[in-house]
């Protein structure tokens, strides 16, 4: 399996995009102790499901991008898996796609306690963005909420660029979204196509 760099100057909001849309293959590498392990993180449509979760917005057909009802957030459950031994993929947990947690469940071959466990929290903590308890009180007017964002942003960027060096992220050139290979160098750069990059994916 053919893994590629992200480019060097990668966003949080890329990365966290990239999580989230249900074709995520990757590989994260310990810089310190050269240790590595491959994941997937795919996302499927939650079975009871009525009409009412239904969002208006970008979906993809085909090589097309057109408007349409699609799925909202809420409709979709993640699982992370990590390749085992090299040779065939084992369920780690479930991933919250809100808070970037992971939760263990009965089925799950591994414990937090374990190397492969904790360097997928380690990742995803990197990743996440707490907001307010009351949203409602917290903002009260679009200026406040931009404001938050953008402070979001920054603290995240300084976050980020604290653990980089220590942490080197791999993708299998493969699109996060519909799972086709990559072959234009932006979408290599950023584990994502370019049809799939038009939408307003979660």
């Amino acid at each position: 399996m053919q893994m590629v760099n992200f480019k060097k100057d990668i966003g949080i909001g890329d990365l966290r995009r990239f999580v989230r849309m249900g074709h995520a293959l990757f590989t994260l590498k310990s810089e310190k102790t050269g240790q590595h392990y491959t994941y997937r993180i795919t996302r499927i449509e939650k079975s009871n499901n009525a009409g009412s979760n239904l969002v208006w917005g970008k979906v993809r057909k085909g090589n097309k991008i057109i408007n349409d009802w699609k799925p909202s957030p809420a409709c979709y459950l993640y699982f992370i898996s990590f390749l085992h031994s090299g040779e065939k993929y084992e369920y780690l947990g479930v991933f919250n796609q809100f808070d970037f947690s992971i939760r263990l469940t009965g089925k799950s071959k591994v414990t937090a306690d374990a190397p492969v466990y904790k360097a997928i929290d380690y990742f995803l903590n990197l990743l996440k963005i707490v907001a307010p308890a009351d949203v409602n009180s917290a903002f009260k007017n679009p200026e406040d909420y931009e404001k938050w964002a953008q402070g979001c942003d920054d603290f995240l960027a300084r976050k980020y660029q604290e653990y980089a060096p220590y942490l080197t992220i791999y993708h299998a050139n493969k699109c996060c979204c519909c799972g086709r290979e990559l072959t234009e160098p932006e979408s290599v750069e950023l584990g994502i196509g370019p049809i799939c990059r038009t939408g307003d994916w979660y």
